[in-house]
């Protein structure tokens, strides 16, 4: 056979990626897959009374980027809304945040939302009158709408919840550059654990982690709070207790329960300041935070998803964290709740950190307002007249009207989440994000050695093999599109390959989504959602990777132009090459075979490998938490290579436990 070396192919089957269509000017939010039955929605509502709709849609995004100039939401009645950009940004990973309002800025044909962008996915929120729309991704192009009534939500919620244009805000200049004086700007870093109830793909959370994030720094930034929050980790945890947040946090906080304690080596190895678990809500509290002054190992709290509370809930628990509490009626310091605080393990209760409520009594309705820590309505801003002002108290800043958002001595929850940032933000240290690419060769996991990756460059980006197990511990492998990583994170659909026979080449079949993250030039952390029924993540799991070997003049993958669909990834540097053969039963289906170790001997003279082909049975997939074993190998047969720069000649002799040569 003759064998070429794939520079420009982007999958064994010899396929050109299309080429990405030009931005669109505006993207349509639709694509029904379901409408909920009665008994779901009925469901639903037990968790959410608010709730009035949800649908599963699939939606085709790949036009969306930041020069998106508007989308249309259709409804699920069929009424098309309009939102225009105002604001769009470009993360260092690719990702895309959008913001964007209806033409009309006051009345109830008034709305406004925000959007994270990625990979095919979209997590935002839509509000317009008393409607808010939440799009949650569930991963594999899926994604859940849901439609809630405003006015039924709870706390931090109530009342009518409206987007405040941030417009509306004036501040004083001497005013501020006086906080700024006294409080210097901090980046804390967080980790995000998702619950897989609520989103059980990995990239699917992380993108709705984005979104929380983003949102909170837009609440800070409207706030005049000089914080920024940064992403550096999410997780998606499937042991998370199935009760009530306060034991769910509990969970979260201990390090040695044998419940969620994976979220800590990450946290550490992320360097992560701060904590939030993003849980299917359990009981009627919406979401809890460790401590108003936490040290490094309370900096914890619990959020709960598809919640019957308003879009600053997780704003407000992270608040909380930085000492930010309630309005006076409902705060941590008032010693008539039936059900107190825990109290500060340092520190006191802050006077002036408290939320913040308005009512212009006589004026319009829509003048009334409740900064983000109010916790229930009171008398001087009755539920159904407040609307939630996406900003914490702060008397430095005016609203609309010219009056101050708080008071020196009683509302400024800017100010104790400034006074805190800095502490908080030396709970560990940063660890930087590196921005490199996967480099071509194998990778493996030390711990579980028997099964790896085997990234490729090609023109289009970079191609990952995977050689792994299925659930029975028969060897099979995985291909995935070219792709260019972006801030050190890659990101691709996996496929599994049929054969199709001699010169036929193989069908691609779409059967999850790989992430590869870079911790350093030599170890990363892979990530994979796998989907059994084309629907919805099966499974998700994890583990870390270091470079094994490769890099060298003829490390890449290699291929027979004269019947592709199947072919080697060879590992070279030096005098010292390995193979890994991706080949077919006679079935069809894909299997692999690996070179003995590494051979001696120059690639350019004819080389024979003795191939063995391996039985995993902990290794698969979905077998993380079992036990690990080695994988017990057996004689494959031989393949025998002569290679060039680029090209090469060759013969296979492989065999398979189901008698076929191949």
């Amino acid at each position: 056979m003759k064998l070429l070396r794939i520079l420009s192919l982007s999958l064994i089957a010899g396929a050109a990626p299309a080429l990405l269509a030009a931005p669109a000017k505006q993207i349509t939010i639709e694509g029904l897959i379901e409408t909920s039955t009665d008994a779901k929605l009925a469901a639903a509502r037990q968790e959410n009374p608010a709730l009035l709709d949800q649908q599963l849609l699939r939606l085709d995004l790949a036009d969306w980027s930041a020069d998106t100039a508007g989308i249309r939401f259709r409804t699920p009645t069929g009424e098309e809304i309009d939102l225009n950009r105002e604001v769009a940004s470009k993360g260092v990973d690719g990702s895309v945040f959008w913001e964007g309002s209806t033409l009309a800025k006051v009345g109830p044909d008034a709305g406004a939302g925000s959007f994270v962008y990625a990979d095919g996915m979209v997590a935002g929120r839509f509000s317009q009158g008393h409607t808010e729309w939440r799009l949650t991704p569930q991963g594999n192009g899926l994604h859940l709408l849901q439609a809630v009534d405003q006015r039924l939500l709870q706390s931090p919620g109530h009342g009518d919840v409206f987007d405040r244009p941030v417009a509306q805000l004036a501040e004083s200049a001497e005013s501020q550059k006086r906080f700024a004086s006294e409080v210097r700007a901090s980046q804390v870093d967080i980790m995000i654990a998702v619950d897989s109830r609520y989103i059980p793909s990995l990239r699917a959370a992380s993108l709705q982690a984005q979104l929380e994030v983003s949102l909170t720094n837009q609440a800070f930034r409207n706030s005049a709070i000089p914080l920024n929050l940064r992403l550096v980790g999410t997780h998606v945890v499937t042991d998370t207790p199935g009760d009530l947040a306060v034991n769910q946090l509990a969970a979260l906080v201990s390090t040695n329960d044998n419940v969620m304690d994976a979220v800590h080596p990450l946290r550490d190895r992320w360097g992560a300041d701060i904590v939030v678990l993003m849980s299917q809500r359990q009981g009627a509290v919406c979401g809890i935070a460790r401590s108003l002054f936490p040290n490094a190992s309370e900096a914890f709290a619990v959020v709960g998803a598809l919640s019957q509370c308003d879009s600053t809930l997780f704003s407000h628990e992270v608040a909380h964290l930085f000492s930010a509490d309630h309005d006076p009626a409902n705060a941590c310091d008032n010693p008539n709740l039936p059900s107190p605080c825990l109290p500060p393990s340092s520190g006191s209760f802050k006077a002036y950190a408290h939320g913040y409520t308005r009512n212009y009594t006589g004026q319009m309705a829509v003048e009334s307002y409740a900064t983000i820590m109010t916790y229930l309505p009171g008398s001087s801003c009755p539920s159904g007249l407040c609307t939630r002002l996406e900003q914490f108290s702060n008397p430095r800043l005016q609203d609309s009207f010219g009056n101050p958002t708080g008071s020196a001595y009683q509302y400024d929850n800017a100010r104790a989440i400034g006074e805190e940032a800095a502490r908080i933000a030396a709970f560990r240290v940063p660890q930087a994000q590196y921005v490199g690419s996967p480099g071509s060769g194998s990778w493996y996991n030390p711990a579980r050695s028997g099964h790896g990756l085997n990234f490729s460059y090609t023109a289009y980006g970079n191609v990952m093999y995977w050689y792994t197990y299925d659930s029975s511990g028969q060897p099979i492998w995985y291909v995935t599109d070219p792709v260019q990583p972006s801030g050190g994170v890659w990101r691709s659909s996996l496929y599994r390959a049929n054969y199709l026979g001699l010169g036929a080449g193989a069908n691609l079949t779409t059967v999850g989504d790989v992430e590869f993250r870079m911790l350093s030039s030599s170890s990363g952390l892979f990530s994979w959602d796998l989907y059994s029924d084309g629907n919805q993540s099966d499974y998700d799991g994890a583990e870390y990777m270091s470079f094994l070997f490769g890099g060298g003049s003829y490390t890449g993958a290699w291929y027979d132009p004269a019947d592709s669909g199947w072919g080697l990834s060879i590992d070279n540097l030096g005098l010292n090459t390995a193979v890994t053969a991706y080949y077919y039963l006679a079935n069809g289906q894909p299997t692999w075979a690996q070179s003995n170790g590494a051979v001696w001997g120059n690639p350019t003279q004819q080389q024979t490998y003795s191939m063995v082909r391996y039985y995993g049975p902990a290794l698969c997939p979905t077998c993380q938490g079992q036990g690990y074993a080695a994988p017990v190998g057996s004689w494959a047969g031989n393949i025998g290579l002569r290679l060039t720069g680029s090209g090469g000649t060759g013969w296979v002799d492989l065999r398979a436990p189901d008698g076929s040569i191949f």
